[in-house]
């Protein structure tokens, strides 16, 4: 509640304002009820507040200190009219069409507790909240919420089983998948082994049926082992001089 600018507090998203305009010529007056409501537009938000000048301001905000502009199309939507309800469900209903980001409430199904309870227990007994009105109303509503009996419901049960099936299941996978790695790991690092042994072999008979041809085993064997890529595949096949 305020009566002038500097009383609009930062981050105002609605405003209803109650002026008295008289026209001239004319001794009645007449309440007009204006509403503000901040936009959304793009990357930006819009939001009201005032200043120490008794001026609205327009806050626009990204909430991305690389996101900037200098300008707004679409920042705040006015409307006005002699019935304040009228007002707010007219300009709430102009929002959504140019937004089309959200329903009126006209077109959404309520649900059944609003017929006791409101949104919530404020509206169905203010400071007066008690257990026993709580108890009653739900009792009211639907007796089959309120369960009197110490026993879990029947559903409890499966609904048990189900989870602890589906964790099982998830824990199995895990531990073949672990298992095919360790496994594949294995017969790689054997097949590795293998063709170096069987390398070895051939370069060995090659320079003893070639005498003049240097072959330094080591040098290869030791390259061979160590330049392979993730599935053992060699990079390099060694060097001989």
């Amino acid at each position: 509640m305020g009566s002038c600018g500097k009383n609009i507090p930062l981050e105002t998203q609605f405003m209803l304002v109650e002026s008295i305009e008289k026209y001239e010529g004319q001794s009645e007056t007449q309440t007009i009820y204006t509403i503000f409501l901040p936009l959304i537009e793009g990357q930006f938000r819009a939001a009201l507040q005032g200043n120490d000048k008794n001026e609205l301001e327009i806050c626009l905000e990204s909430g991305d200190d690389a996101v900037k502009t200098n300008q707004g199309n679409f920042l705040v939507y006015v409307h006005a009219g002699t019935n304040p309800f009228e007002v707010i469900n007219q300009g709430v209903k102009t929002v959504e069409k140019h937004l089309q980001t959200f329903c009126h409430r006209e077109k959404k199904k309520l649900p059944a507790f609003l017929d006791w309870f409101g949104w919530c227990t404020w509206d169905a007994f203010y400071t007066d909240v008690t257990t026993e009105g709580v108890e009653d109303g739900l009792k009211r509503h639907d007796s089959s919420l309120i369960k009197t009996s110490t026993q879990a419901p029947p559903q409890t049960d499966s609904y048990i089983e189900e989870l602890t099936k589906n964790i099982r299941k998830d824990l199995v996978s895990d531990m073949e998948a672990k298992l095919e790695r360790k496994v594949n790991e294995e017969v790689d690092a054997k097949v590795n082994q293998k063709v170096q042994d069987n390398l070895a072999i051939v370069l060995k008979k090659l320079s003893e049926a070639n005498p003049s041809l240097h072959i330094d085993l080591g040098q290869i064997c030791a390259t061979f082992s160590s330049d392979t890529v993730g599935d053992g595949t060699p990079v390099t096949s060694g060097t001989s001089s």
